[in-house]
């Protein structure tokens, strides 16, 4: 029948077919295999590339969105802060000019006071040390005055009178008489005043 086998795959046309076939098989399985392995790291690449850049983005949307809140609440508290350091500051002068300017009106208040009060207390007494001193002085210049006047009257008259009548007798009549008179207007003159 025209059968000649050759070696344990008969026919060298079937063993190229084979071959062929296996080598199509193969090619065709390796390349799958290495587009699939491909095609994985590729995808793979792609995907941490992608996630990569959408990481970025995300972040970058973040810190814009960071940012902004960050940076108010920082002026926020800054400010917060600012105002209230501002406010103590502004309260502690406040707070000392005012007492400044209440001290000086009370003093200037207790001075315009007390110096009319102490004028007052002053004049007092001395009208009251015055006019004691002032009434004894004149007492005093008045009966001196009164007694000198009675006593030269009183000598011009005894002299008088001594020449007329005994010394003795004259002395003491003139003596008792000169006495109650100015007994009598030494009291009359005290009860006018």
């Amino acid at each position: 029948f025209g059968y000649k086998p050759q070696g344990v795959f008969g026919y060298m046309p079937c063993r190229k077919e084979y071959w062929a076939t296996r080598r199509k098989e193969y090619l065709a399985t390796s390349r799958k295999e290495y587009w699939a392995t491909r095609r994985k790291e590729y995808l793979a690449t792609r995907r941490t590339e992608y996630l990569a850049t959408r990481r970025k983005e995300y972040l970058v949307k973040r810190r814009k969105a960071y940012f902004p809140t960050l940076r108010k609440e920082y002026w926020a508290t800054t400010r917060k802060e600012y105002f209230a350091t501002c406010r103590k500051e502004y309260l502690a002068t406040s707070r000392k000019e005012y007492w400044a300017t209440r001290r000086k009106e009370y003093l200037a208040t207790r001075r315009k006071e007390y110096f009319p009060t102490r004028r007052k207390e002053y004049l007092a007494t001395r009208r009251k040390a015055y006019f004691p001193t002032l009434r004894k002085e004149n007492l005093a210049t008045t009966r001196k005055a009164y007694l000198a006047t009675c006593r030269k009257e009183y000598w011009a008259t005894c002299r008088v009178e001594y020449l007329a009548t005994s010394r003795e007798e004259h002395l003491a009549t003139r003596r008792k008489e000169y006495f109650a008179t100015c007994r009598k207007k030494y009291l009359a003159t005290r009860r006018k005043e």
